[in-house]
């Protein structure tokens, strides 16, 4: 299955949130299996599992939150293979700010802005110039459950990659929490 998310962090998130599923032809396919619009509500327009907020305001387009607040969802993805994708802003980009927890808030491990640069402590660091206070960045992350090859991009360009041999990128503990900030 793969996971798609749209939303918008300041902590904030606006937009959508789609989890996308494999189709059954030869090659991979994603098909949208869930969407979370954030558009005055955290329901799942497909039907699926809604996001549990935690803290923080929802809005007619976006939902704002502080540190240590943000939604999270269970049971909507499979925990090893997935793809997800967001629109999302931040208010600071000096230091960590924890942008997906897939370990249920149990280990510091888990993908962050760092001064700018996307990071998966502890395991790699892109570039700097990743994003920019207060600018919309355009985060896809993806883990290939057959090979554990995790993969982040934003805005469209390769930060890192890495082999998630220690399962760091797995999602062993449920919910799934984004921008934990």
């Amino acid at each position: 299955m793969w996971e798609r998310f749209r939303g918008k962090v300041v902590g904030s998130l606006a937009a959508v949130m789609l989890l996308l599923g494999w189709g059954s032809t030869a090659r991979a396919e994603a098909i949208v299996t869930h969407i979370y619009e954030l558009n005055g509500s955290f329901a799942d327009s497909l039907g699926g599992p809604s996001l549990v907020p935690n803290g923080g305001v929802l809005g007619a387009t976006g939902y704002t939150f502080g540190f240590g607040q943000g939604p999270s969802v269970s049971n909507a993805i499979n925990p090893t293979t997935y793809s997800i994708e967001m629109l999302f802003s931040i208010n600071q980009t000096d230091g960590f700010r924890k942008l997906i927890d897939f370990k249920n808030l149990t280990s510091d491990n888990g993908l962050y802005n760092l001064d700018t640069a996307l990071n998966f402590f502890p395991v790699t660091t892109g570039p700097s110039g990743s994003f920019t206070a207060g600018a919309t960045a355009h985060l896809v992350v993806t883990r290939d459950g057959s090979t554990n090859q995790f993969i982040g991009y934003v805005n469209g360009v390769q930060r890192i990659s890495f082999t998630d041999t220690f399962n760091d990128a797995g999602v062993t503990h449920v919910p799934l929490n984004r921008f934990c900030i």
